[in-house]
């Protein structure tokens, strides 16, 4: 006898399981992945499907998981480094917006140059070949 067998009527979807407990679909196929939720998998006509055995409430409530101190430490020490993160990449971003400013006005001020200031014409060529000065 296999698991398709024995769907009894009593037996959700996540869709009605989301609905029943309060939480989104996405989180109710989290939970039956991970564990926190029973339920089976069924063929379905694209791909096997979900099955939740009922539950009361009380059963998913953040109560009755115990969460390690390990695993606080843990989060502590992510969200310090994603900090330290954001202040480097927002020091770099003005760096950048700095840097850019900078060569615009260099840009600038090579557009103001007359032809003469930074390359020489046929006349100062011409006069280079005999040193006149």
């Amino acid at each position: 006898m296999t698991v398709d067998a024995v769907i009894t009527v009593a037996d959700w979807t996540p869709e009605q399981a989301a609905k029943a407990l309060g939480k989104s679909v996405r989180t109710i196929r989290r939970l039956l992945q991970d564990g926190t939720l029973k339920g089976y998998k069924v063929a379905g006509q694209r791909r096997d499907e979900w099955r939740v055995k009922p539950v009361n409430v009380s059963a998913l409530k953040p109560d009755s998981v115990p969460v390690s101190p390990v695993i606080n430490d843990e989060n502590d020490r992510l969200w310090q480094l994603l900090k330290e993160k954001d202040a480097k990449l927002e020091a770099l971003t003005m760096r950048t917006g700095y840097l850019e400013a900078q060569l615009e006005n260099h840009r600038d001020q090579i557009k103001l140059l007359t032809d003469c200031q930074h390359k020489p014409g046929w006349w100062s060529r011409f006069r280079s070949w005999f040193n006149i000065r």
